[in-house]
């Protein structure tokens, strides 16, 4: 049953196949038969008037397939580049467990610097080429997104210099929605400005480096002391003291991952101090060795390879789909390779 915001169509038999036929209309700019300037409406007589290709049915059948098999490839990349997202992130998250056990210091103590942007920066705005001006929505976790980017022609006072971003800084969004997404400022959007939104956390780089402060502070430990100290039921925010209270892991930069940011590659390599690489790598083992019904696709394979020691035996993890669509580590190390 269809309500009457949808309209049935059912092709003539012999005229249009109902794949092609839909593939059409997919793909069909149907703006000029709207009617309606607060609520747009497509009647039946103007849908009656659109004009679509009528190819022999044989052929309209074969582009049907081929459009079919680019749709599912299209899916299959899509679900490829989410499961290695979800590989990065138990990644980060193992790694993220392991170090809390130590000992922990305040955030505070790692910064000497943190601010946020100005109030009413809407009145500078400017075409692209100018400084870009992050808003919070821009700030995603782990990286800064670049559509519908905003710029601004800056002005020259005292508030456009304290809330100018710098290489080796971090941002994060303090107040509403989006609180606690957190992202380390790639290099090309230094001198940008950012939004009211938005706190700068400068690292001092001899006590902390900006990835793994990004990376902390997105993962659980870091999402549960931000859920924390957050305050407002409305508007949710958090305040300097606040974020200078944050329990960071206690160790020395040289021991820390000099994590990377992810790139859009399926392989992925990271550098540590006793892993000169880390590859990522989607397997598909037997049916018959699946953790559970329907996972026989979802298995990935962690590998460290050579370190800086010169070991050739590279240790390897298995990471694995729960049943509730986490990815656990195995119980013991699998064969490389």
């Amino acid at each position: 049953w269809v309500n009457n915001h949808a309209h049935v169509i059912r092709p003539k038999n012999g005229c249009a196949d109902f794949a092609y036929l839909c593939r059409v209309l997919e793909n069909y700019d149907v703006r000029p038969f709207i009617s309606g300037t607060t609520r747009g409406k497509l009647t039946k007589g103007q849908a009656e008037k659109i004009l679509i290709p009528i190819p022999p049915l044989e052929e309209q059948r074969r582009i049907a397939a081929i459009l079919d098999k680019a749709d599912a490839l299209r899916r299959k990349r899509k679900r490829a580049v989410g499961l290695l997202a979800e590989a990065l992130e138990a990644f980060i998250e193992l790694t993220i467990d392991q170090a809390v056990g130590a000992r922990v210091q305040c955030l505070g103590e790692c910064l000497k610097f943190m601010t946020t942007g100005g109030r009413n920066w809407s009145q500078y705005y400017a075409a692209a080429g100018s400084s870009r001006f992050i808003r919070s929505l821009d700030v995603q976790m782990n990286t800064i997104s670049d559509e519908d980017a905003t710029f601004v022609d800056a002005p020259d006072n005292a508030e456009a210099r304290r809330t100018r971003t710098a290489s080796g800084d971090v941002l994060l969004t303090v107040t509403g929605s989006r609180i606690g997404r957190v992202a380390a400022l790639p290099d090309e959007l230094a001198s940008s400005y950012v939004s009211q939104h938005v706190a700068i956390l400068r690292p001092k780089p001899e006590r902390l480096r900006p990835r793994f402060l990004s990376y902390f502070l997105s993962s659980r430990n870091g999402q549960r002391q931000i859920a924390k100290w957050q305050y407002g039921q409305t508007k949710p925010g958090l305040n300097f003291k606040q974020i200078e209270g944050f329990e960071i892991p206690r160790m020395s930069v040289t021991n820390r991952l000099a994590l990377r940011m992810p790139s859009r590659a399926l392989r992925t390599r990271w550098k540590s101090k006793g892993c000169k690489r880390l590859d990522l790598a989607c397997s598909s083992p037997p049916s018959s060795t699946a953790p559970f019904p329907g996972s026989s696709d979802h298995a990935l394979r962690i590998r460290l390879g050579p370190g800086q020691g010169g070991e050739q035996s590279p240790q390897a993890w298995r990471l694995v789909r729960g049943r509730h669509g986490r990815l656990w580590r195995s119980p013991g190390p699998v064969a490389a390779g």
